[in-house]
């Protein structure tokens, strides 16, 4: 679950604070959305990257050592703060919602023609909100834009100026 040793098992850091937080690896997986033994291995992972127990079982309760307290009570606050920033810096809109992402590497064409007339576009296309993201490496199938404006190439090579 954790590729290299010094990489830390988020997934496990965020199974260990479920369980934490409902008190059972049973709970904690129906929470998670997933089996009790992936949970367990979760665990493992965690407890061997730490080398400490974190969870005491006992019968379907899971108590935690004071180890196990410390360390909850250091990452659960930072957890819930990267889940709630990162789901309001979602770029998927919600439904309804008049919304257009331009991704642009071109900062000239960005910062001189596109924002300056981002207002009247927006008036003019209704109220439609646009999101302008400039970046310098290129697009990935994962990124999630609606346009996005290329420099054309053309035939001529830099040292053909005439």
């Amino acid at each position: 679950m954790a590729a290299q040793d010094d990489e830390v098992p988020l997934n496990a850091i965020r199974a260990f604070v479920t369980v934490a937080r409902e008190g059972s690896v049973t709970r904690a997986a129906i929470s998670l959305g997933t089996t009790q033994s992936s949970v367990s291995r979760y665990l493992s992972v965690l407890r061997d990257y730490l080398g400490a127990d974190l969870i005491e079982r006992r019968g379907r309760r899971s108590d935690l050592p004071q180890f196990g307290r410390l360390f909850a009570n250091a990452v659960s606050e930072p957890l819930e703060t990267a889940g709630f920033t990162a789901k309001r810096m979602r770029r998927r809109p919600a439904a309804g919602t008049n919304r257009l992402v331009v991704r642009t590497s071109l900062s000239t064409f960005a910062f001189s023609l596109l924002i300056p007339n981002l207002q009247a576009f927006s008036s003019e296309a209704g109220g439609v909100i646009v999101d302008v993201v400039s970046s310098l490496s290129p697009p990935i199938s994962s990124d999630d834009f609606d346009i996005l404006p290329v420099r054309r190439r053309t035939g001529r090579q830099l040292g053909d100026l005439q």
